[in-house]
């Protein structure tokens, strides 16, 4: 299902058609979310009164370290996180970063549609509530809504493809249970969410500073807090004391921490190959102060 996905989170905030305060609500959620999530100031980008086209009327916030745009309605917040839909049933790591918003926000439950159901569908003006949702969704789905099972989704439909359904509800129940044993596992951090940078390493606050700590070895896999980091599909960068360096999906580092700013670059070139005409794919990480290229992947494709 080639769609992209919406989280649905309720709230209960009750003076929507008032902006001056539904500007005021959206600045302390932020601020909420910069203290749980720990994200510093620039990290998380507030966009005042943010027109998103000339028919829309959204107040808006993104949320950078985690990719995902946050829309305010009336008693719900429609969450984009540019995701496909079918990534949230083929994988974990789509559930895992919604979960660490939900949680967040102090939310138990969202709802996971597809755009034909979230923000192309009922959701597509400012002032539709949930419960106009909810009837959008009877008339146009006309089925109950499932709960979402990770187990049922590794079964093949009569054409061999993964099946599944446009939209679920999530009590994120085996994402508590996990947030609870991992934070059991490091009592001298608090965790800030479940979902991993690179292959093991997870977001954590101690002495109001942030760690990335090996999950598996329970300890920082650098011996300090970072400033930041920021990712390149599997490969991530990580930034401290001024400098920054780069690290592949093992946390191998890949090179010294310099300064300057690394930055991804993706060229496509005709080749000729064994008389064929191809196109050689690269993806290149640069750093232009530091005077370092890196070529992170490339193929051949016709």
């Amino acid at each position: 299902m080639g769609t992209d996905i919406s989280h649905i989170v309720k709230h209960t905030f009750k003076q929507f058609n008032d902006r001056t305060a539904s500007k005021a609500y959206c600045e302390s959620v932020l601020s909420h979310l910069r203290k749980e999530l720990l994200l510093g100031d620039g990290d998380s980008e507030w966009d005042e009164m943010k027109i998103l086209d000339e028919e829309d009327d959204f107040l808006r916030m993104k949320l950078t370290d985690y990719d995902v745009t946050l829309h305010l309605l009336p008693d719900l917040w429609e969450i984009e996180s540019y995701d496909r839909f079918s990534h949230i049933v083929m994988g974990n790591r789509v559930r895992k970063s919604a979960f660490d918003v939900v949680h967040a926000l102090g939310a138990k439950e969202a709802w996971h549609a597809s755009d034909y159901f979230g923000w192309l569908g009922g959701l597509s003006y400012p002032g539709c509530n949930f419960e106009e949702w909810m009837e959008y969704l009877k008339r146009e789905y006309g089925k109950p809504i499932q709960e979402f099972s990770p187990a049922d989704f590794w079964k093949l439909g009569t054409d061999g493809y993964l099946e599944y359904e446009p939209i679920y509800h999530d009590n994120f129940k085996e994402c508590f249970d996990e947030f609870e044993h991992l934070q059991e596992r490091i009592p001298d951090y608090r965790l800030l969410g479940i979902s991993r940078v690179g292959d093991c390493f997870l977001r954590c606050e101690k002495n109001g500073e942030l760690y990335l700590i090996d999950e598996h070895w329970k300890k920082p896999f650098i011996d300090a807090p970072v400033k930041t980091y920021w990712t390149f599909g599997d490969i991530f960068v990580v930034e401290k004391d001024g400098k920054s360096a780069l690290f592949d999906y093992w946390g191998t580092q890949l090179t010294p921490f310099v300064k300057g700013v690394f930055e991804k670059e993706f060229s496509r070139k005709p080749v000729q190959r064994g008389g064929i005409k191809m196109y050689h794919e690269q993806t290149i990480i640069k750093n232009a102060e530091a005077k370092l290229n890196l070529t992170v992947f490339e193929k051949y494709d016709y």
